[in-house]
Formats: structure tokens, C-alpha cells, sequence
């Protein structure tokens, strides 16, 4: 039987690994929704819209064909830049959200809306930042990202809601796309930028490789409704590696490569707030908010609360353990140090 799923934001970091996973399904159709940045996959028809617009912002007659068509839609589209406001944040992830179910409702279509682990934290807009004058914060990002979750539960109650976690590149190759917040510490390990983090060494990083999530939730639009839960967990859960192990692994990694490793120093933010202070570093100063930067993005991190996971329990899924989450790290560091290198160029300069 030929079913048709339409991803959206498909040229994102899940977006991609999700379109790439179901492609290679026998019988399955995929219609990739773009904004602005385009998809080229065999096999893929690529379609221009906007999410935050009624119809996803198609052209009636598009509109009215993929309505008819299209049997299952992944939810994959999302702003996470983890700015403390963003207008932008709120418009796609909630906005975007509620659009996405008319469409599913109208198409008649299963919903998998993908979220992240990271809502069930205690972390809001309104939580005080760890040092004082941070451009960042997780807050705004999650707390659009659970009112996404309250838009798909009364307006779509049948569908799945899948949360993961912190996302690293492929698990072979490292390759990752876009770079984003957890992809920049490391590309900053890389180039020796990173002498100290503010996080302690058991604090727990949830972190899992694209192509396995990918593969999992495609692997969800196979499942059974009727013994799907609601509420799927695509996350490391207890094989999550912590702080200590996650340094130790970019810095060995590094080591490997030939490039300069000193592993960084793990303390708690406050005692990383004293020793700017120590150091003359006053508040509002470019190296001020660096570190503070730094501080408000560990936020989602600071913890050692391990997450469930229901990887393993799906079909067609592996359990994940910690060596592989940590095979995938050292294959991303890899990948991060020859594209930094090539960026580079060759007489070493930017």
C-alpha cells in the first residue's frame, strides 16, 4: 500500500535524516515542505510554503492535491535559536504548530509533531539566567515549545508527540548541515576555545545522532496507531553520557587528530562567575558575555536527570548505549575539525 508523508522543515537537521529514513521505505511517498532553503533527495518532491500561513502557505490547487494525498505528516519545523525573545520563535513553533494540524485535519492525515526532551525540565522565559547578562536563553525557546505541545493535544489529540533530545551529526560521518548551539561548543573545543564549562562533571548531556532519530520516527509512521503511545521518547535515556565523559571524548578525539587537546576545566557556574570578577572582567564586556553566553546555553544540561526513552521498544529501533552516543560525538568532532581546517584554508587563517 503507497502512503504519502509530507516533513516539514525539512531542510533542518531532523528534518533531513527524517526525509532520508522514509524515502528508503518501500511504498512511501515523500513531499519535503520548504520555506526558504530547498531539499535535493532521489525520489523527493520538494514544495514551497509557510507554515505560520493558513494552508502552510500553498497555492490552492497544491493545497487541495496534498490534502487528498497525503496520509501522514511529521512535524519537524521549528525556531530554536535560544534567544531570550524572539518574535520569530513564538510564530513558527506555535503558530506553525497549529497550522500543521489544520493541515493533518483537513488531509485527514496521521500527525507526528516532534518536540524536545528538554520541556520537562523545570526552565522557563522567566528563570533567572545562570550569570548576569546573557544574550541567550532556553526558556523562551521551551516554553514556545510546550505551548506547541498544549496546540497539538487539543487540536489533534490522536496524533504523537515525539521529544528529543540534544542532537549531534550523523553517526558515521559526523555530518551535520547547519551548525547549532551543542555543534558550536564543540567546533570551539576544536580550535581550543574552550579552557573551562560551566557544567560539573555528572551533570548528564542527552545527546543522540540524526540518523538514528531520523530513522526512529520514520519508523514510527509504520507502527500501529492503536499501540503507539502518545508520548515517545526518541532520546539516550539512561545511556546518556555525562559532562565528564562528553570532554573527555572530544578531547581524546582531538588529541587523535594531531591538533592541540587540553581538556577543560569542569566547574559550577557560580564558581565560573567569582573568577571573572577575580579577573577583572566586569559585566557587559564582550569576554563577560561570552562566558554568559556560554552559561545560559549549558542550562538544558545542568542536571543529572536522565530522560526516558522508548528507543528500543520501536520497531526496527536499537537500545542506544553510552559507547555509541560517544562513538557518535568523537565522529562529529572529526567532522567539525576537517571542515574548520578547510574553512580555514591553507594558510590557516579564517
Amino acid at each position: 500500500m503507497t502512503r504519502t508523508v509530507l516533513v516539514t522543515g525539512a531542510s533542518g537537521l531532523v528534518g533531513r535524516a527524517t526525509v532520508e529514513a522514509l524515502r528508503r521505505r518501500p511504498g512511501t511517498r515523500v513531499v519535503a515542505l520548504r520555506h526558504r532553503t530547498g531539499i535535493t533527495a532521489p525520489g523527493v518532491r520538494t514544495v514551497q510554503g509557510d507554515i505560520t500561513a493558513p494552508g502552510l502557505g500553498l497555492p490552492a490547487d497544491l493545497h487541495g492535491e496534498l490534502t487528498s494525498t497525503v496520509t501522514h505528516v511529521v512535524h519537524c519545523a521549528a525556531q530554536v535559536g535560544w534567544l531570550k525573545a524572539d518574535a520569530r520563535t513564538e510564530a513558527t513553533n506555535v503558530d506553525g504548530t497549529r497550522q500543521t494540524c489544520a493541515f493533518a485535519a483537513a488531509a485527514g492525515a496521521r500527525l507526528l509533531h516532534v518536540s524536545t526532551a528538554f520541556v520537562a525540565l523545570d526552565l522557563t522565559a522567566a528563570t533567572p539566567a545562570p550569570i548576569p547578562g546573557s544574550r541567550n536563553h532556553p526558556g523562551a525557546y521551551l516554553d514556545s515549545k510546550r505551548a506547541a505541545e498544549d496546540v497539538v493535544r487539543r487540536t489533534r489529540p490522536d496524533s504523537v508527540i515525539v521529544r528529543i533530545p540534544g542532537m549531534l551529526g550523523d553517526s558515521r560521518t559526523g555530518e551535520t548541515g547547519t551548525l547549532q548551539g551543542f555543534h558550536r561548543f564543540v567546533a570551539a573545543a576544536v580550535q581550543g576555545r574552550v579552557p573551562v564549562v560551566p557544567l560539573l562533571p555528572g551533570s548528564v548531556l542527552d545527546l543522540m545522532p540524526t540518523d538514528h532519530v531520523g530513522e526512529a520516527i520514520a519508523a514510527l509512521t509504520d507502527a500501529p496507531d492503536d499501540t503507539t503511545p502518545r508520548l515517545v521518547w526518541l532520546t539516550a535515556g539512561p545511556a546518556a553520557p555525562t559532562m565528564a565523559q562528553v570532554a573527555a571524548t572530544i578531547t581524546e578525539t582531538i588529541g587523535e587528530l594531531g591538533l592541540p587537546a587540553t581538556a577543560p576545566e569542569l566547574l559550577d557556574v557560580a564558581t565560573v562567575a567569582r573568577r571573572l570578577a577575580a579577573d577583572g572582567i566586569r559585566p557587559g564586556t564582550p569576554a563577560w558575555r561570552r562566558v554568559a553566553d556560554i552559561g545560559a546555553m549549558c542550562e538544558v544540561y545542568r542536571h543529572e536527570r536522565r530522560f526516558p526513552s522508548h528507543l528500543g521498544t520501536v520497531p526496527g529501533t536499537p537500545v542506544p548505549t553510552t559507547r555509541s552516543v560517544l562513538d557518535a560525538l568523537a565522529a562529529l568532532t572529526r567532522h567539525l575539525a576537517t571542515r574548520l581546517t578547510a574553512e580555514a584554508g591553507p594558510t590557516g587563517s579564517p
